[in-house]
């Protein structure tokens, strides 16, 4: 608990820092590109942008859960 508590204090301190506005610009980008038409963008630039701009691994992948959905094994029938 102690260590969870410590990496959510750090996580808060890094998002403090780092220019808001740039990282959720550059998530919308990702997400555009993620809807584009297939070859009509390029998604790992956008990814690319995101890290340039400090945007999180989690924040990123919430974008890509959000546009292709997540993978589910199906039951057995």
């Amino acid at each position: 608990p102690r260590c969870e508590e410590e990496q959510k204090k750090r996580l808060a301190e890094f998002k403090a820092w780092r220019d808001g506005a740039a990282v959720e610009a550059a998530l919308r980008e990702l997400e555009a590109a993620c809807r584009a038409p297939r070859g009509k963008a390029n998604v790992m630039e956008a990814l690319v942008e995101c890290a340039l701009r400090s945007a999180t691994l989690g924040e990123m992948c919430g974008v890509l859960r959000k546009v292709y959905g997540e993978y589910r094994k199906l039951s057995a029938v």
